[in-house]
């Protein structure tokens, strides 16, 4: 429930601005035309209107308490409740840039937390760092099944298996300072 100061007027604006004031899990990327939402653990792209839904229920909730029933009405209309998305759109508290996410090279967002793959650090979830991407499993414990499969993958070739351990960690990382390309070749059953 929103409270609102009485001589509130149900405009776009005014609509728009109390939305804003509930969306800190809610970003809006103009160049994409996207709707960002937070998860707890990822942003994910808004891709079956939810915001757009929210915004509704937002604006219903809003102005229930207007005695004006026009002014309930108008504010219920599909023109209304899209002039309010548009104009949450560009709050400075939502409108987000390209740059912002997934700008750290050096983090991995696994589903436990985030890890800094420099220092072999972790963080835990927040929404400011921006990340839209997860790996399906958490980094953690001693992985028997992949060091078995660098064993078999590699006959014991201990060199080669510490080169397939950096390209992997490579590979993790947003990095592209190596300019490296990595061609896997070889008869079939070898793990590429």
């Amino acid at each position: 429930v929103h409270s609102f100061d009485p001589a509130w007027e149900a405009t776009e604006d005014a609509l728009a601005l109390g939305f804003a004031n509930t969306a800190s899990d809610l970003r809006y990327v103009a160049r994409w035309s996207r709707w960002m939402a937070w998860d707890g653990t990822v942003w994910r792209e808004d891709d079956t209107l939810a915001v757009y839904d929210r915004i509704r229920a937002f604006c219903r909730e809003a102005v229930a308490f207007v005695d004006d029933k026009r002014k309930r009405i108008a504010a219920a209309k599909a023109q209304s409740i899209a002039a309010v998305e548009r104009l949450s759109r560009s709050d400075r508290r939502i409108a987000a840039t390209v740059e912002q996410w997934d700008s750290e090279d050096w983090c991995l967002n696994t589903p436990g937390d985030i890890h800094l793959l420099k220092t072999g650090d972790t963080l835990p979830h927040y929404p400011g760092a921006y990340q839209t991407k997860v790996t399906a499993v958490d980094a953690k414990g001693d992985c028997p099944h992949w060091r078995k499969f660098l064993e078999d993958v590699t006959r014991g070739d201990a060199e080669l298996t510490g080169f397939l351990q950096r390209m992997a960690g490579y590979a993790l990382t947003g990095s592209t300072r190596e300019h490296a390309l990595f061609f896997l070749y070889g008869t079939g059953g070898n793990g590429k």
